[in-house]
């Protein structure tokens, strides 16, 4: 830790002061936006299947990405939509 009470020190302690929130700001933003992509992940929902609509199935996404052989086809939908 800087310690001095003449100028340089209390301009190292404001940059330390402001480097501090800025770490907090920063771990914040990180807490929001992994909880923010849980509750999307939580809300989406992924369509399984093939052939006919009796045999599609709705599931979430980590479900699809923990198969061992799942991958994603980004251009299935534009292709066919």
């Amino acid at each position: 830790n800087w310690q001095s009470s003449d100028e340089i020190g209390t301009v190292v302690t404001a940059f330390n002061d402001l480097q501090k929130d800025l770490n907090e700001q920063e771990a914040a933003l990180r807490r929001s936006r992994d909880e923010l992509e849980k509750q999307v992940m939580e809300r989406t929902q992924v369509i399984v299947g093939g052939g006919s609509r009796a045999r599609k199935v709705l599931c979430p996404p980590e479900a699809i990405a923990a198969l061992p052989t799942a991958e994603v086809v980004e251009s299935l939908a534009k292709a066919t939509g």
